[in-house]
């Protein structure tokens, strides 16, 4: 618990401003009543160490009393108020910041942290160059008051002409405001000097628009003398001699080379006279001997002669055009010779050239053309016709040329050209044949008896001009001339067949070499390979000669390893039946669908192996194990086993209960980045689908939130990370794309709170008042 004292100061002594006119030891009770509490003393007040008075206690600290505080406990601060406690302590407040007093000079002064101070004595010296202010010095106090000017314009000595911007008071600060009516000069005539919010800018007048005396401007913002060589009136026009120019904005002019030819219209036509430029931009005239006087006539000539035209007559003969030629004197006639007519002469016509007209000559009628003219050996001849052309008349003593048939004959009937057929039976010699048929053709035959050449079982024959051989009828007898052979006769077909043998041949017995033997008249020859024989042993079967004469075993006589169930079915030579052991690893079969490869045991016991069914193999087929109960391979695979249900978007697929069964996901899928097209699609195999409308993705924009993707597999963003204009007085806080920031202007005219009464808008990044 805290004591707590309450003392009375001592009126008068410290005092502000009044404290000299106090009185001293008189016991005065009119000053103001101050409380504090302590336990150990007080921050706001210095005890035992104040006052000028003599008295001390015991410990030799000064002593004093509420009646003499002022005089004992004065510490010569007109800023403290010195007291006395109950415990007879000097100690001494602060008296609040503000308060008037006097510095040691008598000037007037206000209490502040550093005692009594004088900031100043008149209103000049309280200018805090700012121009939002009222400066004044409140000499009671000798301190500068700054009365802050709100909602004005600051004056004019704070403004600059021409920079686009006005100074404004708000809250007693010179805050910069757009006026775009506050134009800059650049004192250039082709720019217009505009402002746009705030910011001075100059931008180029039109091209064309008149500057300086006789200028232009060239929309770059300069004045020149030209902007195209249509500007450079004072210059004599364009012709085919001379162009103007524009260059760099001067004017100039092209000449075009010495000798180019100007354009038609300035052109004489046939006086053998060209006009070209000088090449200084006038016209000058040169020899052109191409310039021929053109008069009309076809029977005229054209000419330039060193620059002088002339139409002196053609030569006789020249073609005039197509419709004659020219007679020497300048006229057109139909001819001057019988060559100028055209065409050619020919034995039964002649062109004439008479009086300047052509004509013709035509031979009699039935004058044969000559020799050379006639086509030879086709019953014809060529004659004139009288009226100059050729006719052909027949001419039966003109044979035709051999056709290349010798069974045809030549000849002419009335003009037309014949081949007959020659007589039956006449000699010929081609395509193999040595007769004629009598229709044209040569043949080998038309009766057997131009025939030959049949054996002893055939007869000489001719069918349909061809020899041949009939065969003699069957049985009629013959001979091959063989040993081995037995009467022999003729089957029929023209052969002669030996029928039996002289030998026993293959006959089943042990002896295989007893074939009749043609070379040697014996028959002593081996019997044919495989021929069946006889070996004596009860565990062969169907023996047979191996053609060398030994007789070979056969198969065997017991059913012996034959892939059933029992395997004791070897032959035993010395028990002679088929009571023996099977030999280990033959083939037999266990009776069971589910194992596959059969073996008989040295014990002669069939016993199985291997599976016949794939099971679990990776495929689509979840049901492929063996089943005894059915005999098949459509048992499940164990549940687990590896499987392939064909689909790309699975990625670990397993059999459960008989069907495969797929997890997993190749493909990223949405997974918030920029992508919205990284799902599975089935349909092309790949990852190229759309990602769900509405997952979480990235835009890669600062300014959005909440980015999803839309049903079309794009990234769109919504939202604003940024607080914006929200009415505040911080006009600073749209979203800055180019800096990631959330420290972008708000727009101007933004409602925003200066801490004012009325409110304010942003303006450049400021909350301005109204």
């Amino acid at each position: 618990m805290l004591a707590a004292a309450f003392v009375l100061s001592c009126g008068g002594g410290d005092s502000p401003v009044n404290a000299s006119s106090a009185g001293t030891g008189t016991g005065d009770t009119t000053g103001s009543m101050i409380g504090f509490s302590s336990s150990s003393g007080s921050d706001s007040a210095t005890r035992g160490t104040a006052g000028s008075g003599d008295a001390a206690d015991s410990t030799g600290n000064p002593t004093c009393t509420i009646e003499t505080a002022a005089e004992d406990c004065d510490d010569s601060d007109p800023c403290t108020q010195d007291q006395c406690n109950a415990s007879a302590e000097c100690f001494s407040e602060p008296w609040p910041s503000g308060t008037p007093c006097e510095a040691d000079d008598g000037t007037p002064g206000s209490c502040q942290d550093d005692g009594c101070v004088v900031e100043c004595t008149s209103d000049e010296t309280c200018d805090d160059d700012n121009a939002c202010t009222i400066d004044s010095c409140d000499t009671r106090l000798g301190a500068c008051v700054n009365d802050p000017l709100d909602g004005i314009d600051a004056p004019v000595d704070a403004q600059t002409p021409g920079d686009c911007s006005i100074v404004a008071c708000v809250g007693g600060n010179e805050v910069p405001q757009a006026d775009d009516s506050d134009l800059a000069d650049d004192r250039n005539e082709c720019t217009v000097d505009s402002c746009s919010r705030g910011t001075p800018d100059s931008t180029p007048a039109v091209v064309g628009f008149p500057c300086g005396a006789d200028g232009l401007c060239d929309g770059d913002g300069s004045c020149v003398e030209c902007n195209s060589p249509s500007d450079c009136t004072d210059l004599p026009i364009d012709d085919d001699c001379r162009t103007r120019t524009c260059t760099a904005g001067v004017c100039g002019q092209d000449f075009v080379d010495q000798v180019t030819e100007v354009n038609a219209t300035r052109q004489t036509l046939g006086n053998c006279q060209l006009i070209v430029c000088d090449g200084a931009g006038d016209i000058e005239s040169e020899t052109d001997n191409s310039d021929v006087p053109f008069d009309g006539l076809e029977c005229t000539q054209d000419l330039c002669t060193a620059g002088a035209p002339s139409n002196p007559p053609a030569a006789s003969g020249e073609d005039c055009g197509g419709i004659g030629v020219c007679d020497g004197f300048g006229i057109c006639v139909g001819c001057v010779n019988a060559s100028d007519c055209g065409g050619s002469d020919t034995f039964c016509q002649t062109i004439t050239c008479a009086n300047n007209t052509c004509g013709v000559n035509n031979a009699p009628v039935g004058l044969p053309l000559p020799l050379f003219d006639q086509t030879a050996n086709d019953c014809q001849q060529l004659v004139c016709d009288g009226g100059g052309s050729q006719i052909a008349l027949a001419d039966d003593a003109d044979l035709p040329n051999s056709d290349g048939n010798d069974c045809t004959g030549e000849s002419c009937n009335n003009g037309m050209t014949l081949f007959p057929d020659l007589d039956l039976d006449d000699p010929c010699d081609q395509d193999g044949g040595v007769v004629c048929d009598g229709d044209g053709s040569c043949v080998e035959c038309n009766e057997a008896a131009q025939c030959s050449g049949a054996g002893q079982c055939g007869a000489n024959a001719c069918n349909d001009n061809v020899c041949g051989v009939d065969p003699v009828g069957l049985g009629t007898p013959c001979s091959d001339g063989l040993f081995c052979t037995q009467a022999d006769e003729c089957n029929g077909a023209g052969t002669c067949i030996g029928g039996g043998t002289p030998c026993p041949g293959p006959d089943g017995d042990s002896n295989c070499a007893e074939s009749c033997n043609e070379g040697t008249n014996s028959c002593d020859a081996v019997d044919p390979a495989l021929s069946a024989c006889e070996d004596g042993l009860f565990c062969t079967n169907n023996d047979t000669c191996d053609g060398s004469g030994t007789c070979q075993a056969g198969g065997a006589t017991c059913a012996g390893a034959d892939g059933d169930s029992d395997c004791t079915e070897s032959c035993d030579e010395g028990a002679n039946n088929c009571n023996a052991v099977d030999p280990p690893g033959t083939t037999c079969n266990d009776g069971l669908f589910c194992t596959q490869t059969d073996q008989c045991n040295a014990a002669g016991v069939c016993e199985g192996g291997g599976d016949p069914c794939p099971g679990p193999d990776d495929g689509d087929d979840c049901s492929e194990r063996c089943s005894e109960f059915f005999n098949t391979c459509t048992a499940n695979d164990p549940n687990g086993s590896a499987c392939n249900d064909g689909l790309f978007c699975t990625q670990t697929d397993t059999c459960s209960g008989g069907s495969c069964n797929g997890s997993g996901n190749p493909c990223t899928g949405a997974d918030g980045d920029g992508n919205c097209a990284e799902s599975c699609d089935e349909g092309t195999n790949n990852c190229g689908g759309n990602d769900p409308a509405g997952s979480a993705c990235d835009d890669g924009q600062f300014c959005t939130d909440n980015d999803t993707c839309n049903a079309s597999g794009a990234c769109t963003g919504s939202g604003d990370p940024c607080d914006g204009p929200d009415g505040d007085g911080d006009c600073t806080e749209t979203c800055d794309e180019s800096d990631n920031d959330c420290g972008g202007q708000d727009p101007n005219g933004a409602v925003c709170d200066p801490g004012g009464i009325f409110g304010g808008l942003c303006a450049n990044g400021l909350c301005v008042g109204i």
